[in-house]
């Protein structure tokens, strides 16, 4: 299996750089603490003299690090002493180590995905990981790495860029880079799951909307913030992607709410989150009842055991597991599915779907309900996939090097590859797709990139 290129060079220089700036940091700590912490990675002595300093807080998990630092009223010696601990502990320090461990003799890491690694059956990240790579802040990372990293020269990085493990995190996407010869190529759905949503649930109105590259996120911003298409700002533009995106699987208000805070949208306040889903679901009439139509039909298939069809879905009860047949043909499969009754909040009584599942969190079978906006995603998600791996096929038919994928991204590499025609070539639909419009954007160059 081909693998990808690493630029282990490079790796050897930012590892050397991260070995030096560490050794910097953790004897500021030891100065600033007079030698009571002798390893800022240590997390229950880190914990234990912050709370000394005044500063009780619950853990040392990355999100509650950043939250904590946002806040104005910690003690100076705590916050230089966070501020270190998050430095030292970037996953993309670990980035580099995985490069160098994981390349063989030829610069090539293979094992890279887990085929059918969720249950909607997208891959799942190993080795490396490529699927949770840092976002990083710099843009022009290729510049960076060819004449700046390769230097060595830490006290430039900082004066170019302050905090170098910010540098390093930007970078470590473009240490895969093209094999000899090759450009990588990479295309990524626009709107993917969106636009799969308003097909399967016979949406025309939105799917010409795609048809017609009219933006929907404007045209959701203009709505909720009621203002002419024309009149709304990128800003804007951005809650409306947050609704149009996060809204489809039924999520309430509450956690709307969160989902803006946590995707950097300002100034949403609670009573903007509840306005947005209401316009949402009253926009998307057919978005909301499939919801319903998927859910009902999966309890019947449970309870009658013969096929039900609901729109494009077909369920089935079989061998000890509910099936559900997406357009492609392939399967879903939830395990020893029962209906129970189970009241409401306001008093009446409903039947809820229950199946057994791997909890991501605990690793444990356990069994737990589930809903028709769940269930939904469940089917946007894995048709997602279907689409993908179709693309994939076509690449590789016309010449590609398939090397991984991201969610709704295709890379590959080529030797004399063009970006026009590889989008067209990853957009081509099967026939079980006719009338869902897909778009891809692509760009290509010598070093992987976001």
């Amino acid at each position: 299996f081909r693998g990808v290129n690493i630029d282990l060079e490079t790796v050897e220089a930012v590892l050397s750089m991260v070995g030096i700036e560490t050794n910097r940091l953790q004897i500021e700590a030891e100065h600033l603490t007079k030698g009571a912490i002798d390893s800022i990675l240590k997390r229950d002595v880190v914990l234990k003299y912050l709370r000394g300093l005044g500063l009780d807080i619950p853990n040392m998990q990355a999100g509650t690090v950043s939250e904590i630092l946002l806040s104005p009223d910690i003690p100076a010696l705590a916050r230089r002493l966070l501020e270190i601990r998050q430095q030292m502990s970037r996953t993309s320090n670990k980035k580099y180590v995985a490069f160098k461990e994981r390349a063989g003799a030829d610069s090539r890491v293979r094992d890279l995905a887990l085929y059918h690694g969720a249950n909607t059956g997208r891959e799942s990240g190993t080795g490396i990981q490529v699927h949770n790579f840092p976002k990083g802040k710099i843009k022009n990372t290729g510049f960076v790495i060819d004449e700046i990293l390769k230097t060595k020269d830490l006290d430039f990085i900082k004066l170019c860029y302050g905090d170098p493990f910010e540098v390093f995190s930007s970078c470590a996407r473009g240490m895969i880079k093209a094999s000899p010869g090759h450009e990588i190529f990479s295309a990524d759905y626009n709107a993917i799951e969106c636009r799969i949503a308003h097909w399967l649930c016979g949406n025309e109105t939105m799917l010409e909307d795609f048809r017609l590259d009219r933006d929907p996120y404007i045209k959701m911003a203009s709505k909720v913030l009621n203002k002419n298409i024309d009149d709304v700002t990128p800003a804007e533009r951005q809650l409306g992607k947050v609704i149009v995106l996060a809204s489809a699987y039924g999520m309430g208000a509450d956690k709307f709410f969160k989902t803006c805070i946590s995707w950097g949208v300002e100034n949403v306040t609670e009573d903007l989150a509840k306005k947005s889903i209401k316009i949402y679901r009253d926009s998307n009439p057919k978005i909301v009842s499939e919801w319903t139509l998927q859910e009902n039909a999966a309890i019947k298939a449970v309870l009658r055991k013969v096929p039900i069809k609901a729109g494009k879905i077909i369920w089935h009860h079989a061998d000890d597991f509910l099936w559900c047949t997406l357009p492609s043909g392939r399967r879903l499969a939830f395990r020893n599915p029962s209906v129970k009754n189970e009241a409401t909040p306001w008093g009446e009584y409903r039947s809820r779907l229950y199946y057994w599942y791997v909890d991501p969190l605990t690793k444990k079978w356990t069994n737990g309900a589930t809903y028709g906006g769940s269930i939904f995603e469940n089917i946007c998600q894995a048709t997602a996939r279907d689409i993908t791996v179709n693309g994939i096929i076509n690449a590789v038919n016309s010449g590609y090097e398939y090397l991984f994928q991201i969610h709704d991204e295709i890379i590959c590499e080529h030797r004399c590859g063009d970006v026009k025609d590889y989008e067209k070539i990853v957009s081509m639909i099967p026939a079980w797709a006719d009338g869902l419009p897909i778009r891809a954007g692509a760009w290509s160059g010598q070093r992987y990139r976001k």
